[in-house]
């Protein structure tokens, strides 16, 4: 299982490289929030199998209260490929964190 925290808000892109030992590597090139709520957190991973998902968590900065969540289950079985989370926020959401785990099924 991997996790991975990266903040972001409007209009502004984080990249962080995590490693879960030598099978599955993500990069998180986004975490971001627009101004009309809409979250996005996007990257690329390598090493994965049939049985990777991701699930992609938006935490709001301040009160560390979930804001979305997306399922990425569209991984490829060859283990090379980009990936992309996406979700809506409410109005006093202003910054998020995108919380990244990985699992095999």
């Amino acid at each position: 299982m991997i996790v991975a925290l990266v903040a972001g808000a409007a209009f502004v892109g984080v990249a962080t490289v995590l490693n879960s030992g030598p099978e599955l590597a993500l990069t998180v090139r986004t975490c971001q929030i627009e101004a009309d709520g809409s979250l996005t957190a996007t990257g690329s991973y390598t090493g994965a199998s049939d049985s990777t998902s991701l699930v992609v968590n938006f935490i709001e900065v301040t009160t560390k209260d979930l804001v979305a969540s997306d399922k990425v289950t569209e991984i490829r079985s060859t283990g090379n490929g980009n990936w992309e989370g996406t979700g809506k926020a409410g109005d006093s959401v202003q910054q998020v964190t995108c919380e990244i785990t990985s699992t095999k099924s």
